[in-house]
C-alpha cells in the first residue's frame, strides 16, 4: 500500500457496544403475524383507495407482502383482499392491460388464500366465492393476444 492509504484488512476487536446483533435473529411467530395483520390493514386502505382513484398500477405493490411468505394473514382478512381486488378488477372493465394486472394479482391472492390453513374447505358456506368466468376471460384474453376459445 502507499504510504498515505491503510491496509486493506484490519484487525480490530469490536466491543459489545458495537455490534447489535438482535435484527439478525429469528423474530417469533407473533411478531411476524402482528406484522402479516398490519401489512394487511395498510393492503386493505391501499386497495380501497385504488378502488376509489381507477389507477390499477399499484395493485401488486398492495400485496407483495404476500409473496415473501414470511407473514401470515388470516383467511379472513384475505378473503376482504380478495374480494377488493375483485371489485377493482370489475370497475376497470375495457381496459386490457388494467384487467390483466388486476386479475393476475388476484390470482395470486387466490392461490395463497387456498393454501392458508384457516381457510374453510371447498363448499363451505364461509368460503370465498367469486364469479371466475370474468377473470378467467381477462388471462385468456392476454394470453391468446385477443382471441376467444370459440375462434379456435
Amino acid at each position: 500500500p502507499s504510504k498515505g492509504s491503510e491496509p486493506r484488512c484490519q484487525n480490530r476487536r469490536l466491543s459489545s457496544t458495537m455490534l447489535d446483533i438482535a435484527p439478525h435473529l429469528p423474530l417469533s411467530a407473533a411478531v411476524l403475524a402482528a406484522e402479516g395483520e398490519a401489512l394487511a390493514a395498510q393492503a386493505e386502505k391501499d386497495l380501497a383507495g385504488i378502488l376509489l382513484t381507477g389507477s390499477t398500477r399499484s395493485v401488486r405493490p398492495a400485496v407483495a407482502f404476500l409473496c415473501s411468505l414470511k407473514h401470515k394473514v388470516s383467511a379472513e382478512r384475505l378473503a376482504r383482499i380478495a374480494r377488493l381486488l375483485f371489485a377493482i378488477f370489475k370497475s376497470c372493465a375495457g381496459d386490457i392491460g388494467s384487467e390483466n394486472r388486476t386479475a393476475s394479482v388476484l390470482a395470486d391472492v387466490l392461490k395463497v388464500l387456498n393454501k392458508l390453513p384457516d381457510c374453510p374447505p371447498p363448499a363451505h358456506p364461509a368460503r370465498l366465492q367469486l364469479d371466475w368466468h370474468p377473470i378467467y376471460d381477462a388471462l385468456m384474453k392476454v394470453q391468446l393476444r385477443g382471441a376467444s376459445w370459440e375462434q379456435f
